[in-house]
C-alpha cells in the first residue's frame, strides 16, 4: 500500500481496474477517458520520467515536477494513457492541471506504508484457572517415577508406624513371709516323702 494512491492497493488486471471505477467515483472521474476495453498490464523497457497524479482524500492532484520510473515497473495502459498498476496514480509526459500546494515530497511516493496491526484480546499464557471450589489436582510425580521421602513430624507419627510399646507393670517383690512359708511348705514334703518310702520298705 503506497501513500496518495488513486486505487488503495493498486491493481493487478484490467479487470481489477474496471471494478475499482465501478465502485469508487473518484477512480471512475480519474479514468474518464481511459479505455478500460483496450486495458492490459506491461513493464517498462527503461526507466522514465513522468509527471504522475496522487489522491487527496476525494481529490486527484498532478506533481508540479517529475517523478523517476524505474525500468521493469508494471504500468497498465489502454495504448495511449497509462498509469501506475502498484497504485493507479496516473502518468503523463507533459504537465497537468491541477496541482496541489500541499504536493507532498517525491521520496513519499516510493515509500510504502507500514502494515497496520490488528490488536487482539487473547487470555495470557499459562496454567488455567480453577474454579472456586475445585479440589486441587495431586501433584505429578517427578520424571522417572521416583516419589520423595516423606518425613513425618516426631511427634505425630506416620501412616505405618507401629504402636508404641506398654509401659511395664511393676511386679511388686515378695515377702519374708511368703518365703517362709514357701520353704516349710518345701521342707514338709520332702519329710512326707522319706515317711512313705520307709513305709514302703516295711
Amino acid at each position: 500500500m503506497y501513500p496518495y494512491s488513486v486505487i488503495p492497493g493498486g491493481v493487478e488486471s484490467a479487470q481489477e481496474l474496471k471494478n475499482a471505477v465501478l465502485r469508487d467515483s473518484v477512480v471512475a472521474g480519474h479514468y474518464g477517458d481511459f479505455d478500460l476495453e483496450k486495458a492490459r498490464m506491461i513493464r517498462l523497457q527503461s526507466d522514465r520520467a513522468m509527471y504522475v497524479s496522487y489522491r487527496l482524500g476525494d481529490r486527484v492532484f498532478w506533481t508540479a515536477k517529475t517523478l523517476k520510473l524505474p525500468k521493469g515497473e508494471a504500468v497498465i495502459t489502454d495504448g495511449v494513457n497509462e498509469a501506475r498498476a502498484r497504485c493507479g496514480n496516473r502518468l503523463s509526459p507533459i504537465p497537468v492541471e491541477p496541482v496541489s500546494p500541499e504536493q507532498p515530497p517525491p521520496q513519499v511516493f516510493e515509500t510504502p506504508e507500514a502494515p497496520i496491526l490488528v490488536a487482539v484480546n487473547t487470555p495470557p499464557a499459562g496454567p488455567p484457572l480453577t474454579p472456586p471450589g475445585t479440589p486441587a489436582s495431586p501433584p505429578e510425580t517427578p520424571p522417572g517415577g521416583i516419589i520423595p521421602p516423606i518425613f513425618w513430624p516426631p511427634t505425630g507419627g506416620g501412616p505405618n508406624t507401629p504402636p508404641p510399646p506398654p509401659p511395664p507393670v511393676d511386679v511388686p517383690e515378695p515377702g519374708a513371709a511368703a518365703l517362709l512359708a514357701v520353704g516349710l511348705a518345701a521342707l514338709l514334703g520332702v519329710g512326707c516323702l522319706g515317711w512313705i518310702r520307709k513305709k514302703r520298705r516295711a
